[in-house]
């Protein structure tokens, strides 16, 4: 772009006002001048036989200098240059973008860099987060006495490791790419809506809930009331236990803005 020729010329001490012998505060002079000069190293003005390479060379840089001083906003730019110098950032592009011009890449390219981009690091991130889950879960002593538990009952040798297994967290696998796991997001959802609105929706099939809870729970109607009932026992007493009671305390110094401790 102008900018970036700018930008050449003035790192390489291109003076525009000496090439048509001007002072910087000219306005209307730098048109005379180039007439003047034009007048003398125009190709159409100069014999075949004293025309050289050098006069051709010298008559660009005349008609270069009109082209900068005649534009407000090149001039501006060009006096800015020279004025205050070039900034740092854009020396490398005044130096070589004006001739190689920007970098172009294939759309298709950059879209699938980025995605492979992202799901390398978003992989990564849960892989990380899961293993230093495992090494925290691993300094508590209720890991440290069950695991002791467990090599006892399964005869284990003790430098053997028991893994440790989360509720609702797995260590990361393939399905865990980004691409994959929003592709298998996406047919879950478009299979759950089509299947509820044909087979619930339009075939008018009966639904029950609880029945598809239980099977998938794997457990009889006994079985499930049986344990709701002492999930239900146990929240009551863990309402009125010293832990609750100190979690309650702790949230109320948490609003207040006070240290936990």
């Amino acid at each position: 772009s102008e900018d970036y020729q700018l930008i050449e010329e003035v790192l390489s001490g291109v003076d525009h006002y000496q090439v048509l012998d001007v002072p910087s505060t000219a306005t209307e002079k730098e048109k005379k001048a180039f007439h003047k000069l034009s007048m003398v190293y125009h190709p159409d003005k100069i014999k075949k036989g004293e025309q050289t390479e050098e006069t051709n060379e010298i008559f660009l840089r005349i008609a270069r200098a009109y082209t900068v001083l005649s534009s407000p906003h090149l001039r501006e730019a060009y006096d800015d240059f020279k004025k205050n110098g070039v900034p740092w950032e854009k020396r490398y592009y005044g130096r070589w973008a004006h001739y190689y011009g920007a970098p172009s890449h294939d759309l298709k390219t950059v879209v699938f860099a980025t995605v492979v981009i992202i799901t390398a690091v978003h992989f990564l991130l849960k892989y990380q987060r899961y293993h230093r889950l495992v090494a925290y879960v691993k300094t508590k002593e209720i890991y440290k006495k069950r695991a002791a538990k467990l090599k006892v009952e399964k005869n284990l040798d003790e430098n053997d490791t028991i893994d440790v297994e989360f509720s609702g967290l797995k260590h990361p696998s393939w399905r865990d790419l980004l691409p994959i796991a929003i592709a298998i997001g996406i047919w879950r959802f478009v299979s759950y809506w089509t299947w509820y609105i044909v087979w619930i929706k339009i075939l008018r099939h009966p639904y029950d809930a609880e029945a598809e809870l239980l099977k998938k729970l794997n457990m009889t109607k006994e079985e499930y009331e049986a344990a709701k009932a002492r999930y239900m026992e146990k929240a009551a007493k863990f309402k009125t236990s010293a832990k609750a009671k100190k979690a309650r305390r702790m949230m109320r110094r948490y609003k207040q803005g006070l240290p936990l401790r």
